[in-house]
């Protein structure tokens, strides 16, 4: 039974694909705007996202610096403070430098795809 059920959800997955690609396949040149237009949205988030990486080290910086005052006060209380909100800003930079290496990923994967399709597109 099982080996009926994934024949057919294999069968399923290669009529999708190939309607796909026949779809592309149909409108290179759209398909090639598509990527184009894709590929100038991840540049835009690449720079979004190491803009929000340069804002989160300053952030940092500045907890840090806040940090040295308070000891240097002896205000307890404010390192305890600081001591908590660096914690959350290097959380926050930490992710948002996961997300730039994902958008730094996802933006030569379509400038691959980009080069593939016009490629394709020339050689027809």
């Amino acid at each position: 039974m099982s080996t009926l059920r994934s024949l057919l959800i294999g069968t399923a997955a290669a009529l999708v694909a190939t309607a796909t690609l026949s779809a592309q396949a149909a409108h290179p040149r759209a398909e090639v705007r598509h990527d184009r237009r894709e590929l100038r949205s991840d540049r835009h988030e690449v720079r979004q996202d190491r803009r929000e990486v340069v804002g989160d080290r300053k952030e940092v910086a500045h907890d840090r610096h806040a940090i040295a005052g308070a000891r240097a006060a002896g205000d307890t209380a404010a390192v305890i403070a600081g001591r908590h909100e660096l914690k959350r800003d290097t959380r926050d930079l930490k992710q948002d430098r996961r997300d730039l290496a994902g958008d730094k990923r996802d933006t030569r994967q379509d400038r691959r795809g980009l080069r593939r399709d016009a490629r394709d597109v020339r050689q027809k």
